[in-house]
C-alpha cells in the first residue's frame, strides 16, 4: 500500500514539474516534429503510402494539440506535397495537379519566420511541378512565379539547404532563353550539399539532403560530368538507400551513359 502511494506521489510530482517546464515541453514538441518530418521524407523517397499515412496521423494529433504551431503547418504542406507526388506513378495528371494545388494552398498559410520563407521555397518547387502537370504552355505564367518564389526564399533564408536547392531546380529546369542558368544551378546544388554535409539542413527543418544530391547528379549529368553525377547519386543513396527514383531510374541512366549505351 505504501509503495503504491509513493508511486502515485512521484507520478503527480512529475506531472507538476512538466507543467512548469516549458523548455521540456518545447523539446518534446520539437522531437515529435522531427520524427514526423523524417517519416514524410522517407515516404516521399520510397513512395511508401503506408508510412506517409502513419506520419499524417501523428501530425493530425499534434495539430489538434497545437493548431497554431507554424512548424506543424509547414509539415502539413510538406505531407500534402509528398501525397501528391505518389500520383507520378499513376500518371494521373489531374490527380497530380489537384494534390499539388492542395499542397501550395497549405504552404501559403504558413506564417512566421523562418517558416514562411521555408514554405515559400517549397512552394516554388511545387509551382515547377505544376508546370509539368499542366503542360509547357503554363510555364509562361508559372515560370516567372516559380523563379520569384525560390529567389525570394534564398534572399530570406540564405543558409537554408532547401532554399538553395529549390532555386537551383528553377534555374536548371527553366530554358536559358527565359532566364535559366544550368551553371549557376550546379553551383547552388553544390552549396546546398555543403550545408547538408555540415549537418545544418538549415534554419528550422532538416529534410532535403538526399533530394539535393539527386538534383546535383542531374545538374552534373547535364554538364557532361558522368563520374560526378554517379558520385552524387551514390551520396543520395547513402542518405536514403530506398530512394526509388535514384536507385531504379537515375543511377541506371548514368551507368548506361558510362557504359556507352
Amino acid at each position: 500500500m505504501k509503495t503504491h502511494i509513493l508511486r502515485t506521489i512521484v507520478m503527480i510530482a512529475g506531472l507538476v514539474l512538466a507543467a512548469f517546464n516549458p523548455a521540456g515541453r518545447a523539446a518534446e514538441a520539437g522531437a515529435a516534429m522531427a520524427g514526423i518530418e523524417q517519416k514524410i521524407e522517407r515516404a516521399l523517397y520510397r513512395g511508401d503510402a503506408a508510412l506517409l499515412t502513419e506520419a499524417e496521423g501523428e501530425l493530425a494529433v499534434a495539430l489538434k494539440a497545437e493548431p497554431g504551431r507554424a512548424g506543424l503547418r509547414y509539415l502539413e504542406g510538406f505531407g500534402a506535397y509528398a501525397r501528391a507526388s505518389f500520383e507520378y506513378a499513376t500518371k494521373d495528371k489531374k490527380a497530380l495537379e489537384k494534390g499539388l494545388v492542395r499542397a501550395d494552398e497549405l504552404l501559403a498559410k504558413v506564417k512566421g519566420e523562418p517558416w514562411a520563407a521555408e514554405a515559400l521555397a517549397l512552394r516554388g518547387y511545387v509551382t515547377g511541378q505544376l508546370i509539368g502537370a499542366r503542360g509547357s504552355m503554363s510555364g509562361m505564367t508559372l515560370g516567372p512565379k516559380m523563379k520569384r518564389q525560390t529567389s525570394e526564399a534564398v534572399d530570406e533564408v540564405p543558409g537554408s539547404g532547401r532554399a538553395l536547392m529549390f532555386h537551383g531546380v528553377t534555374l536548371l529546369s527553366t530554358p536559358e532563353m527565359f532566364g535559366g542558368d544550368p551553371a549557376e544551378a550546379l553551383r547552388l546544388f553544390t552549396r546546398a550539399a555543403a550545408v547538408f554535409e555540415k549537418g545544418e539542413g538549415a534554419t528550422v527543418t532538416g529534410w532535403g539532403g538526399a533530394l539535393t544530391y539527386y538534383w546535383l547528379a542531374r545538374a552534373r549529368l547535364k554538364a557532361g560530368d558522368l563520374a560526378g553525377a554517379k558520385e552524387a547519386a551514390e551520396k543520395a543513396l547513402e542518405r536514403e538507400p530506398e530512394y526509388a527514383v535514384v536507385r531504379y531510374g537515375l543511377m541506371k541512366e548514368i551507368e548506361g551513359k558510362l557504359a556507352g549505351k
